[in-house]
């Protein structure tokens, strides 16, 4: 089984706390908020972490501190302007192209996010 944690926002809601820091690195009670998500899972479950380009240092930084192993895919976008669109495949993100995902036939071809920016 697979966990996909989607934390490649920049988090401008939370300004200025996220100016310098991802959201889900952001500390509560002492620990990122990220370290408590991946804490909770069993060791068993493969952990992918989809993040931005803007925070890609401080995500492989935290990496070394967290117990269970963490595949890191980034998606490339250093401003929230440049983050449109991603497209899902074989566990990796790779921008722009939609190919199927490996599987029975009645799978859904790769799962394409849109992230709309709010006017």
């Amino acid at each position: 089984m697979k966990c996909l944690i989607l934390a490649g926002g920049f988090g401008t809601r939370l300004y200025p706390l996220t100016i310098n820091r991802a959201k889900a690195l952001l500390e509560y009670r002492g620990k990122p908020l990220l370290t408590r998500i991946v804490g909770k899972l069993p060791q068993d479950i493969d952990v992918l972490v989809s993040i931005n380009k803007k925070f890609e240092a401080d995500f492989y930084r935290w990496r070394e501190t967290v117990a269970q192993p963490v595949e890191i895919c980034i998606e490339d976008a250093l401003t929230e302007e440049q983050s449109n669109w991603f497209v899902l495949r074989f566990g990796k993100l790779s921008p722009g192209t939609v190919s199927p995902l490996p599987g029975p036939p009645q799978q859904e071809p790769a799962v394409r996010y849109h992230f709309a920016r709010s006017q």
